[in-house]
């Protein structure tokens, strides 16, 4: 599959797939990331560069059609991610893309990239013919949940948010 590109034109985003040609791109964004959630753990990056190798050994997600490792860009810098992944159904009913991570950068958050990012998980589902895409959020924390109530997502009293892909009109 091609890498997905598109923009958000009033913010100059781009959102990309990353794939086995953008792993040192990926392995540095991840390690932003974890300084960016945990500053003062000087052994977070090199945990987090651990630990993307590591999975890659298992299983290399940035080859993987069951699986979508999708970047934020702006001025030719990561500054945010989220992981989908393809759950299919053994029965006639359409699979599922279930968000496993967003983040996105401190100083760039609340500029619409993490709603970018779902949106571009929601073209993804469509274009599969996937009926729904679900995420787990914490049930304690208000403002993450109004994020993805925003974005249609409804919850579902156990944890999960999910949200029809099958919608009139786009997202957010």
């Amino acid at each position: 599959e091609e890498a997905a590109r598109f923009a958000v034109p009033k913010r100059g985003t781009i959102i990309r797939r990353l794939l086995q040609a953008d792993a040192e791109q990926a392995r540095e964004l991840l390690r932003k990331v974890e300084l960016d959630s945990r500053p003062d753990d000087l052994r977070g990056p090199a945990r987090a560069e651990r630990g993307f190798e590591e999975s890659r050994t298992l299983f290399d997600f940035l080859a993987s059609n069951s699986f979508w490792f999708l970047a934020a860009e702006r001025q030719g810098e990561l500054v945010g991610y989220t992981t989908a992944a393809r759950i299919p159904k053994a029965s006639s009913l359409m699979g599922t893309l279930y968000i496993d991570e967003l983040h996105v950068l401190g100083p760039h958050r609340r500029c619409g990239i993490g709603s970018a990012l779902v949106r571009e998980v929601h073209r993804i589902a469509k274009d599969l013919g996937y009926w729904r895409v679900r995420l787990v959020a914490d049930q304690f924390d208000p403002g993450i949940r109004r994020f993805y109530e925003s974005l249609g997502f409804r919850d579902q009293n156990d944890g999960f948010f999910q949200r029809e892909v099958r919608w009139e009109r786009e997202p957010g």
